[in-house]
This record gives C-alpha cells, structure tokens and sequence, in this order.
C-alpha cells in the first residue's frame, strides 16, 4: 500500500488526470469490494436462517463407524505402533464397546496380507487385556491394488457414503494422529444432534524426535504422560507459534500461544480439525466437488455456517496429537506489516469466501 505522500507526489508530478484517475479507482474498487461484503454478509444470513439443527439423534445413536485411510510403510508403522494403541486404550474404544455401542473399524489401504494381519493381531491383543472377544467388533478392509493422494477425497466418500447409508456416527482419522485416552468417549458425549461435527485443536510433535524416545520407552496414551511427552517433542511449526518466540510464525501456522501465570497453555487457533461427526448428504456433495485438503480448511468453515461445529475447549476433554515432518511441515514468514500481531490465518487459507473460519478459537491446555 502506497503512503500518502506517494500518491501527493505522482499527482504532483502527472497533473489533474492523476487526481480523477486515483478517486475513479477508489471509487470502483472500494465500492466493488464493500458490495462483495455486503453480499457475503446476505449470504451467510441466508445459510444461517435455512439451517436447523435437529434434536433427534435417531435410533442408530450407539452405532459408530471408525475409518482411517494409509498407506506408506511410514504410516503403515504409524498406524501400528501408535494410532491403534491410542484408540484402543481403557476409555477410548474399549469403553464402546463396554458401553454397548455397535463398533466397526473400516481400513482403506494397499492390498498387504501381512499389514492386515498385524492390525488384526494388535487390536486382538488389546481386546483380551480387557476380556473383550474380537466378534464385538466389526474389522473391515477396502483393498486397493495402489493407492494415491489425488484419490483421497473418492476413498474417504467411500466412508462418508457408508455411514450416511447406516445412519452412524463416524469418526475419522488419519493415520498420524495419536488421541489421548478418554478422547473418542467425550467425543461421543458432544453429538448432540443429527448432524453435528466435533472438532479440535491438534499438537505436531517432531517426527524424529518423538519415534525415537518410544524405542526406548513403552508408549502410553495417558492424558498427562502424553501432554509432557508432546510439550518436550513440540514440532518447530508450535514452537514457533508461542507469542514470545523471537521468530513468531503464527500467521503461517493458524496458532497462537500463550503462557499462563502457572504455566499451563492457552491456544488460539483459527482452523479446528474435525473428528467425529454425522454425515449428511451435504457433506457428501462437498466432497465430490473438493479435494481431500480441505478436510480442515475450508469444509470447517461450511460447518460453521450451517451452525454444525462443536469445538472442544480443553485438553481434559480431548486432547490429539499429529506426527510431523520437521522438514517439510515448515509454516510460511509472518509478513513485515502483520508482526507482532499475532493473527493465526493460516497462509494456505487465507480469508476469502469460504477458505477459513470467520472466527478463531480457544483451548486450554493444562500442562501441570
């Protein structure tokens, strides 16, 4: 943006004609973009007033449906060594099952006969620690000869289709992703109509870091043990989101961090990501149209509009954990005229129409 004395200066220099060109272009881009928000505003009215949310949870409210889509001997070794035991903990699925909801577990992956098997293995093993036969849980594989990114969205409509079919819950989850015990139980707690979504904050932790210190040491999904695990192992996109950091990157990463007096955290955040909702026909068209990125970018601001999103407020409800590369995962500079601010927009969604919430969040993390 040009100062005024640029601008003084050019009319100065280029005479009159100058002048009434500057004023037409204020004139007719100010005035287009003030009738683009005034639109956008009748736009979001409209979508508030025709959206009503209904109560009734139907018959199917204790049957849930699981999915997680992976591939890649990288997150094969995700899924194994730290997505199952987190979901498969005392009061995750266990508790599902022990409440007597009608769990099912769908994997899309590559066809591998071994993987299947020690997905079979370790969801067995951790069913007997709690007396609980395999028959109470219905294990499901879509198999594919190769897999690829540029058909995620048609694998996760093979989900969303089947649990619109069966009138489920649904909770989906990559498989990168580790949730504290007790997670997926609050998750269920929070539907509370026929097509709410619940959403939350996620934690990246230093992918090197965190896979070495459990070679070492047996993972547990305890709340507090991981909390201080993942507070130690925070990747440098989280780091660098603390208010007080020197190279404050909150603008790239959608986060801002703030110590409290007795050093528990609280998190601002613009773009929850969503994990348990009920699927509607809605949802199912978005993602024919969209691709699979826009899982926790832009279909978070449709939810909100449609008044469908329930966010989780603290770590002692949900708390989640996202495994990332500490290479690749870098968010982009604060620009010049936006440090110090301290406004998460998350630069690959920044705001316009339907990219990014038109709002931010809050989670308190406890830490002690």
């Amino acid at each position: 943006m040009k100062s005024i004395n640029k601008h003084l200066n050019e009319i100065n220099k280029k005479g009159p004609k100058e002048l009434w060109r500057k004023i037409y272009t204020f004139l007719f881009y100010g005035g287009f973009h003030l009738l683009q928000k005034f639109f956008f505003i009748i736009f979001l009215a409209y979508n508030y007033s025709k959206t009503k949310n209904k109560t009734d949870i139907g018959k199917n409210n204790k049957k849930i449906l699981i999915g997680t889509i992976v591939w890649g001997n990288l997150y094969n070794d995700y899924l194994i060594n730290f997505l199952i035991p987190s979901l498969f903990s005392k009061n995750n699925i266990i508790r599902l099952i022990l409440d007597d909801f009608d769990v099912e577990y769908i994997f899309v992956l590559e066809k591998n006969e071994n993987l299947k098997l020690q997905i079979t293995n370790i969801i067995l093993l951790k069913l007997k620690k709690f007396n609980i036969d395999l028959s109470k849980i219905k294990l499901s594989f879509e198999e594919k000869s190769v897999m690829n990114k540029n058909k995620m969205s048609q694998y996760l409509l093979n989900i969303f289709k089947k649990s619109y079919k069966e009138k489920s819950i649904l909770f989906y989850t990559n498989a990168d992703h580790i949730f504290s015990d007790g997670t997926l139980y609050n998750f269920t707690n929070m539907i509370d109509t026929n097509n709410c979504v619940i959403a939350t904050a996620t934690f990246g932790v230093n992918k090197q870091k965190f896979i070495d210190h459990y070679k070492n040491n047996s993972f547990s999904n305890n709340n507090k043990e991981l909390i201080k695990i993942t507070r130690k192992y925070f990747h440098q996109s989280i780091i660098k989101s603390f208010k007080d950091h020197p190279v404050n990157m909150s603008w790239g990463s959608g986060v801002v961090i703030e110590k409290l007096f007795d050093n528990n955290l609280l998190i601002t955040f613009s773009l929850p990501s969503p994990f348990m909702f009920r699927v509607t026909k809605s949802d199912i068209d978005f993602f024919n149209k969209y691709d699979f990125n826009v899982f926790d970018h832009s279909w978070p601001s449709k939810l909100m509009m449609q008044q469908r999103l329930r966010v989780v407020p603290s770590s002692e409800v949900a708390f989640v954990v996202e495994i990332r590369d500490d290479e690749k995962d870098t968010p982009t500079d604060t620009p010049l005229e936006l440090s110090n601010t301290f406004i998460p927009l998350r630069h690959i969604t920044r705001r316009r129409l339907h990219t990014v919430l038109l709002s931010s969040f809050t989670y308190f993390l406890k830490i002690n």
